[in-house]
């Protein structure tokens, strides 16, 4: 079956479908979300490799399932359609992770870190319990970094939540950013 050719940094993508527009509840109720409302908070982000630059220089292969950027299936002009199947053109320094047999690894760069949350605790204010916890955007724990990482995974990072941005990937909230946006980190090491 025909694909099509992918240049130099830049894969193409398939998927199940543009965009994540149902909300089931734990009772099975299905809400649908008006996905022309700020699309790019129900653009789907996933989709599987189909075709990657004849070049062979990027980190991930045919058939991997990629987390990427959601500019990727916002925009039409992104798409390309071979023998009625759509084909998205992805950059390939926004694609963020892979999941290769249930494992994810991070590529070009990006890191996925464990989202901290702290007990606020005031001794004259009653806070409801539903918000006791609040979530810290200037550090967490590194659970996967790429290869060329220096800082090793499972430090506390410390970073500024401008290069931040949160991602579902596999059914888990992380912060998403790139390496170099880390500020600097912390061993997570009883004997420090």
């Amino acid at each position: 079956m025909p694909k099509p050719y992918a240049p130099t940094a830049r894969v193409y993508v398939t998927h199940d479908g543009r965009w994540e527009d149902e909300i089931v509840t734990e009772s099975g109720i299905k809400f649908y979300k008006d996905t022309t409302f700020n699309p790019e908070w129900g653009v789907r982000i996933y989709g599987t490799v189909a075709t990657i630059p004849l070049d062979g220089k990027c980190e991930v292969s045919e058939g991997d399932l990629v987390y990427f950027h959601y500019f990727t299936l916002q925009y039409d002009e992104n798409r390309v359609t071979v023998d009625g199947i759509d084909y998205w053109a992805a950059d390939v320094e926004k694609i963020f992770v892979k999941v290769v047999n249930g494992e994810i690894m991070p590529v070009h760069d990006w890191c996925l870190i464990d989202i901290e949350t702290k007990e606020i605790d005031h001794s004259v204010i009653v806070i409801p319990d539903s918000v006791k916890k609040k979530q810290v955007d200037t550090y967490g724990k590194l659970l996967y970094a790429p290869s060329n990482c220096e800082i090793p995974v499972g430090s506390t990072v410390y970073f500024r939540n401008i290069y931040a941005f949160k991602n579902n990937i596999e059914g888990k909230e992380y912060y998403l950013m790139n390496k170099n946006g880390i500020e600097c980190y912390q061993l997570n090491d009883s004997s420090l």
